[in-house]
This record gives structure tokens, sequence and C-alpha cells, in this order.
């Protein structure tokens, strides 16, 4: 296993409620490749938590942050999105995505309508050294390839804490709870 981003700490600043329903995508540039699978973790908001209703990741094409083809869609626990409860955290299913070390990868996270807040730092950098470069849009466009300018532009990463590889094969399940068990006998 090897990390492609993060761990970012987030310095406690939420950017409520101007994240209701935007669809926020950030750019990453690589020191490594993909190994065959990818796994994200986020992080909820310090006040109230965030409501993320998708997330995916695609190849940067180099305009703006729209990707060469259709995003893949990340999944938790097998499930579109996640909720987070305020100040913690959620690591992602492994998929299967394939990048270079020359590749810019864009992972989108979609806001719910009511989502809460959302952890935003601004001046982030990547693993080459680069600022983070981040759009948002309106709306889910976790399922979009171009989005153009979208509705703005900044330099804030949002919610997302690490991005991590591994060789393919059977994905393994995402940690769950550990030490917590129920059985009717």
């Amino acid at each position: 296993m090897a990390i492609l981003f993060g761990p970012h700490t987030f310095s406690g600043t939420d950017f409520s409620p101007g994240a209701d329903g935007i669809s926020h995508r950030s750019a990453f540039k690589l020191l490594t490749g993909s190994l065959g699978q990818i796994r994200i973790t986020l992080h909820g908001g310090f006040s109230t938590g965030t409501i993320f209703d998708h997330a995916s990741i695609g190849i940067g094409n180099g305009t703006f942050n729209d990707t060469t083809a259709t995003p893949t869609e990340i999944t938790f626990s097998g499930g579109h999105g996640v909720t987070i409860a305020a100040a913690g955290s959620a690591v992602s299913d492994w998929i299967n995505f394939s990048c270079l070390s020359t590749d810019t990868i864009i992972v989108i996270v979609d806001i719910n309508a009511s989502g809460g807040n959302v952890d935003a730092d601004a001046g982030v950098v990547d693993a080459t050294g680069a600022t983070i470069f981040s759009i948002t849009a309106n709306g889910g466009t976790y399922n979009v390839a171009t989005v153009g300018a979208g509705t703005g532009s900044n330099n804030e990463l949002w919610g997302i804490v690490e991005i991590e590889t591994q060789s393919g094969g059977a994905a393994p399940p995402a940690p769950g709870i550990i030490g917590m068990a129920s059985a009717e006998w």
C-alpha cells in the first residue's frame, strides 16, 4: 500500500453553510501512479459533521478540473456517499482505478443539499508541492466528466484527508468498527 496524498490534518475551519448542495472538485498532481486500486478518507465538519452524497475520482484532462472520461464512483460500505459525524472520518471501499505518475487526478465530492459543514483549508499542497486547485459547481457532478469553470474556483481542500493505493485483486472491505459485535444465541 502507498499514499498518493496526505494524510492532511484540517485546521478546524468549517465552510458553512455555503457548501450545501455543492459539488467540489480537487486536483492532485502525483509523484507515483496508482497500484490498481484506490481509496480515500473523508473528514466531517468540526461543528456538525457532513453528508457526502457521492464521491468519485477521474484523470484530469488539463481543462479546469474536468476529467478524460466519466469519473469512477467511490463507494462507502458498498453504497453511495456517507454521513460523517462532527469531527469524524470515514474510509471508502477499495475501488479499481489506474493512473500514471504523470497524471493529475480529480477527486469529486458532492455535498448534500442540507449537508452541514465541511472542513475547508486553503493553500494545501499535493505530493509535488503544488497548491491543490479546486472548483465548485452546483448540484451533483460526481458522474460528469465536463463541468468547465463551474461556479467558482479556489485553492481550498474540502474534506479529503488521504488518498491511498494498493495492488489490485479482490478488494478487502473498508475498515469498520473494531471490538463491537452482537449475536443472538
